[in-house]
């Protein structure tokens, strides 16, 4: 990725009270290149299409009304987490391309650097949900097909462990949310949308036949979603303890 810019971070973590322990997220950075899921407010950009692609790409929402390739949302609160608990967020992903499209959905929790990153990794359990398919644990990709215009809601959940510790403070982890859709072949029998009809001289003269069905053009850069974002706990210190 290429050409980042940093995005405004959240107020400092305030304290809970005695003994309590509390997380906030703070803000992702946007890159040329890839979309950014953003656990705080954030900018994510649009992938660039290669060359461009005639047959469109995917559109991105979150409330079903606004759509577009390069959204500024927060999917997660910015408010402070506390161990054990579990927040959830829906993204919805749109085949804006002519046709059905497949391919697949994948999340992957990175380990980050330095002690307090691989603390927070293995502190935080992330699960996705394409549609109505069952929850699937990070690492995990799970197959989609989404017909022309349709909408898939993506559900993602993480949960912070409730043996969550000071050894967390000011750790940070990328969690990288890919959506990959590929146009599909036509069914045999079925001509392709953009193949000439029997007699047009002037579309077959555009478009020649060289043996077979011509492919479908894959969605290269236009249909690969790329995703990410940062996961930042910024845990209070804990106050000693009476006695």
């Amino acid at each position: 990725m290429s050409a980042a810019r940093a995005v405004p971070s959240p107020p400092r973590p305030r304290h809970r009270g005695r003994g309590a322990t509390s997380a906030r997220t703070l803000a992702a950075v946007v890159a040329s290149g890839a979309f950014l899921l953003p656990v705080a407010p954030a900018a994510a950009g649009a992938v660039p299409s290669a060359g461009g692609d005639p047959d469109g790409g995917v559109a991105l929402s979150v409330d079903g009304r606004r759509w577009s390739d390069d959204l500024e949302v927060a999917l997660f609160e910015a408010s402070p987490w506390v161990p054990g608990e579990t927040r959830s967020s829906v993204l919805l992903v749109r085949n804006d391309r002519r046709g059905t499209a497949s391919g697949q959905v994948a999340v992957a929790l990175g380990a980050g650097a330095g002690d307090a990153a691989g603390a927070l990794a293995r502190a935080l359990r992330v699960r996705v949900r394409p549609g109505g398919d069952p929850w699937t644990a990070a690492g995990r990709p799970v197959p989609v097909r989404l017909a022309e215009s349709e909408v898939l809601p993506v559900a993602l959940e993480v949960t912070l462990a409730a043996s969550a510790g000071d050894d967390t403070q000011g750790a940070t982890v990328p969690l990288d949310v890919v959506v990959t859709l590929v146009g599909e072949q036509p069914a045999a029998g079925e001509r392709p949308r953009d193949e000439p009809a029997p007699g047009d001289g002037a579309r077959a003269a555009v478009l020649p036949r060289t043996g077979g069905s011509p492919a479908v053009p894959l969605l290269v850069a236009a249909g690969a979603v790329l995703l990410g974002a940062l996961l930042r706990w910024a845990v209070a210190a804990r106050e000693g303890r009476r006695g």
